[in-house]
C-alpha cells in the first residue's frame, strides 16, 4: 500500500510532466498540488518524499500554493517546503521572492521562512549595503547621493531587503555629530531608507521600527505604513517623551510624528495632546494646536486659549519667539469662527515687534481685513506709520459689531450687517 501510494504519485505526475520539464498548469495540476501537499505530512518517509518528489515536478508555481496551503506553526512541513523550494533551484527562490514582494501569502508563513529567505539572499544583503555606502570623487569628498534614486534601487531588492535595511539603522547608521555635512549626508541616506521601507516593509520589521522611532524619527512613517492605527500607542509614547524634555535633540524630527498624528485622527491622542500644549516643554505649540484641530475641531478651542495664554505671558520677554505663534494660533481659532480670534489678532497690531517687521505687520492687517470682511486702511496707509491707528479703528468696530457678526462656514470670515 505505502508503494502504491508513492509509484501512484510519481507517475501520474510524471505523465503530465515527462522527463525534466515542469507539469502544466491546469485542473489536474491542481488536484495532485492538493494531494501531495496531504501526502507531505504523512508520518512515512517512503511516501512523504514521495509526495515531495512530485511537487517539485510541478514546478515553481507550487511555491506560492505551498505558502497558502501550510501552517506557520507546522515548523515540520515548514521545513519540507523549504525542501522543496531548494530543489526547485533559482526558479523558486525567484517565485519565493515574487510572492513575499507581492503579500501573495500569509504574513506569519513568510516570517517562519525568514531565515530561509535571507540565507538565499546573501549577495542581494551585500548589494543593499554597497548602494548605501557613501561615494568620494578624485579629491576624497564624499559625493552627493539623490535619496530617491537610492530609494528606487532598494525597492528593486524587494522585501528581502527590508531587514538588511532595519538592521543597518540599528547597527550601522551614520554617528551624529557636530559635522554640516555628515548631518546633511545621513538626512539623504535615512530618507532613501524611509522611502524604501514604505514599499517593501512589513508586520515583521515593525518590532524593531518601534524601538528604532526613539531615536531616529525617520523610522516613523515607514512603521505607521505596516502598522497603520495599531502604530498610535507606541508614536504617542515618543510623543510624551519628547515634550518631557526642555533640550530637545537636534536631529530629533518631530514633524515626522505631527505628519503621522495628522493623517491618523486618533481620539486617543487628544488629551494627550492637551496635556503637552500647555507644558514649558513644548516649544513649537502651533505644531501640536494644528493635530488638535484636526483631530477635535472646535472641541479643543479651550485648550488651544490656555496655550496662548501661557505664550502671552511671554510675549513681552520673548517677543520675536512668540509673536508669529501668537498670530497663526489666534487665525486658527478664528478661522473656527472663535470671535476671540479675530480680538486676539487686533490686539496683536499693538506690538512692538511688528513695528520693524513691514511684511509680517502687512500679513496680520491683510488677515483682519480678510476674516472681518471690513476694510478700515483706506486712509490708514502706509501700515508701520499707522499700526496703533489701524488696532484702535479695529478694536472699536469690532467691539461695536462683534455681537452681530456671523460665521460663515464656507468662506471661513465673519460677515456683519450694516
Amino acid at each position: 500500500m505505502k508503494s502504491f501510494a508513492y509509484i501512484a504519485i510519481i507517475i501520474t505526475v510524471g505523465i503530465f510532466s515527462p522527463g525534466n520539464a515542469y507539469a502544466d498548469r491546469n485542473d489536474d495540476w491542481n488536484a495532485w498540488a492538493d494531494t501531495c501537499m496531504k501526502y507531505m505530512g504523512s508520518g512515512d518517509s517512503f511516501i512523504r518524499n514521495g509526495a515531495i518528489d512530485a511537487l517539485v515536478k510541478l514546478g515553481p508555481d507550487i511555491v506560492p500554493y505551498m505558502l497558502n496551503h501550510v501552517k506557520a506553526e507546522d515548523s515540520e512541513t515548514i521545513g519540507r517546503v523549504k525542501e522543496v523550494i531548494t530543489r526547485l533551484g533559482k526558479p523558486g527562490n525567484e517565485k519565493l521572492r515574487e510572492t513575499a514582494d507581492n503579500n501573495a501569502a500569509p504574513a506569519e508563513v513568510i516570517a517562519a521562512l525568514n531565515e530561509f529567505t535571507a540565507n538565499t539572499k546573501v549577495f542581494d544583503s551585500e548589494l543593499v549595503i554597497k548602494t548605501l555606502e557613501p561615494e568620494f570623487d578624485e579629491d576624497g569628498n564624499e559625493k552627493y547621493k539623490d535619496p530617491g534614486k537610492i530609494a528606487k534601487k532598494l525597492i528593486s531588492f524587494g522585501s528581502a531587503a527590508g531587514p538588511v535595511l532595519v538592521d543597518y539603522w540599528k547597527n550601522k547608521r551614520r554617528p551624529d555629530d557636530d559635522d554640516a555635512r555628515n548631518y546633511y549626508y545621513r538626512y539623504n541616506e535615512d530618507m532613501a531608507i524611509q522611502q524604501a521601507l514604505m514599499k517593501i516593509g512589513n508586520e515583521n520589521l515593525a518590532p524593531d521600527l518601534q524601538k528604532i522611532a526613539l531615536t531616529n524619527s525617520y523610522a516613523i512613517a515607514p512603521l505607521y505604513k505596516i502598522q497603520g492605527q495599531k502604530a498610535v500607542p507606541a508614536l504617542l509614547d515618543i510623543y510624551k517623551n519628547y515634550y518631557s524634555k526642555k533640550e530637545k535633540e537636534s536631529d530629533y524630527n518631530i514633524s515626522e510624528v505631527n505628519a503621522v498624528l495628522k493623517d491618523a485622527k486618533p481620539a486617543e491622542a487628544v488629551p494627550v495632546l492637551k496635556e503637552i500644549i500647555v507644558k514649558d516643554e513644548c516649544t513649537d505649540i502651533f505644531a501640536v494646536a494644528e493635530i488638535l484641530v484636526e483631530i477635535s475641531g472646535t472641541e479643543c478651542i479651550p485648550a488651544l486659549k490656555d496655550a496662548m495664554a501661557r505664550m502671552q505671558k511671554k510675549l513681552e520677554s520673548q517677543p520675536e519667539n512668540n509673536i508669529v505663534a501668537l498670530i497663526n494660533m489666534n487665525k486658527l481659532i478664528a478661522g473656527m469662527g472663535d470671535k476671540d480670534g479675530v480680538a486676539g489678532l487686533i490686539s496683536l497690531l499693538e506690538s512692538e515687534v511688528l513695528a520693524d517687521n513691514n511684511w509680517q505687520l502687512a500679513e496680520l492687517v491683510n488677515t483682519i481685513r480678510k476674516i472681518t470682511t471690513k476694510d478700515l486702511t483706506l486712509n490708514l496707509r502706509p501700515f508701520k506709520e499707522n499700526r496703533i491707528e489701524i488696532m484702535q479703528a479695529y478694536s472699536k468696530w469690532w467691539n461695536e459689531n462683534k455681537s452681530n457678526a456671523q460665521w460663515d462656514e464656507e468662506k471661513k470670515r465673519f460677515t456683519v450687517k450694516d
